[in-house]
């Protein structure tokens, strides 16, 4: 599955003070900053102006997220309402390569950008993965969980996401569902079942566990 690349820029606080100071002289052609000193602000923002890729502005976050850097936090298009994901990424990319490399290598920054591509083991253990293909390949697809057969089996892969400690499970589910062949509302119907059920045990676990 196609998914939006992350960018992440890493370094020491003085290489990274550089290159907020710096950045605009490395923005050139059809990239223009929309701020005149971005360096005061929580955001370098970059506008495209060009035809190559979508205008859009790209929003560089200068705050160390959880340890992992600065990153491009989002990509808001000028001309439209939304991106998919191939725009998004071109978006991105070209970015990176006209403007923020530049100046990340002079001032010796790591920079790292993510896959486009994405499956599920990137969200959930070998053994969520198994529970869920089989409930998806032998439940009724136009009646969800509603079957005690279909239910007990999507019961079991909610389970073992808790078990497995599984992260992140919601932001990837209701999209695989629907290139799985299920339809808009149930898939929808499904992931709002999945985050009820992963609610209601992670309260049991925290609150009562301990106490049998």
């Amino acid at each position: 599955m196609k998914t939006f690349k992350e960018f992440y820029l890493r370094g020491n606080g003085v290489n990274l003070k550089e290159f907020e100071l710096n950045i605009a002289s490395f923005v050139s052609g059809d990239w223009k900053l929309k701020s005149n000193n971005p360096s005061d602000d929580d955001f370098i923002v970059f506008s495209y102006i060009g035809q190559e890729v979508e205008r859009a502005n790209v929003y560089l976050y200068l705050k160390d997220c959880d340890g992992v850097g600065y990153k491009i936090s989002n990509i808001v298009p000028s001309e439209k309402s939304k991106l998919d994901f191939d725009e998004y990424n071109a978006i991105l990319d070209k970015c990176v390569q006209d403007c923020i490399l530049p100046c990340a290598e002079k001032y010796n920054l790591e920079s790292e950008i993510t896959s486009e591509n994405v499956s599920l083991e990137n969200y959930m253990s070998e053994e969520s993965k198994k529970k869920l293909h089989a409930f998806s390949v032998m439940a009724n697809k136009s009646t969800g969980s509603s079957h005690p057969d279909d239910q007990r089996r999507w019961h079991d892969f909610i389970c073992q996401t808790v078990i497995s400690g599984d992260k992140n499970v919601t932001s990837i589910l209701r999209r695989w569902l629907v290139e799985e062949g299920w339809d808009d509302e149930n898939a929808t119907e499904l992931t709002i079942e999945y985050e009820q059920g992963l609610a209601l045990l992670e309260h049991y676990r925290n609150r009562y566990e301990q106490k049998i």
